[in-house]
């Protein structure tokens, strides 16, 4: 007697007819997001184009003071020369004379980094926090 070996088919899953439905789903919901999104207006009222009026009670900011360096490693308190000791002196002055103030340091081309380290140590130490360099090197500071 033979026995009849039945040979078993290995189940298949198509996916190009999976892949069509998942794009057909996909578009639908786009086209159903895009349908749901309505414009809500919030009503804003511009300012008119007049001049302004000047409250005499606005301060104006105050202008930075300039300490310059230059290549022979001078400074220069606003193109005034001065002393490291004479800068420190101003420094704490500047401090004393104005509730917030602002120093800019700026270099002659080929000047020493070292000494504008200085000079914000020094501006640090006297109290003041608003030190910025120019980051523009100048011919000539004077």
């Amino acid at each position: 007697m033979q026995v009849k070996q039945t040979v078993r088919k290995k189940a298949r899953i198509e996916i190009i007819p999976l892949i069509d439905v998942i794009m057909f789903l996909m578009a639908a919901f786009v086209l159903v997001m895009l349908s749901m999104n309505k414009n809500k207006q919030v009503p804003v009222e511009l300012p008119s184009a007049s001049p302004p009026i000047r409250d005499l009670t606005i301060v104006e900011p105050e202008k930075p003071v300039k300490v310059s360096i230059d290549t022979a490693g001078d400074y220069f308190w606003n193109s005034e020369r001065v002393s490291l000791d004479d800068l420190i002196i101003r420094l704490n002055g500047l401090k004393a004379q104005s509730a917030d103030p602002k120093v800019l340091i700026e270099g002659e081309i080929g000047a020493q980094f070292g000494k504008a380290v200085v000079v914000v140590d020094e501006a640090r130490h006297a109290g003041i926090n608003k030190v910025t360099f120019d980051p523009m090197a100048k011919n000539s500071v004077r």
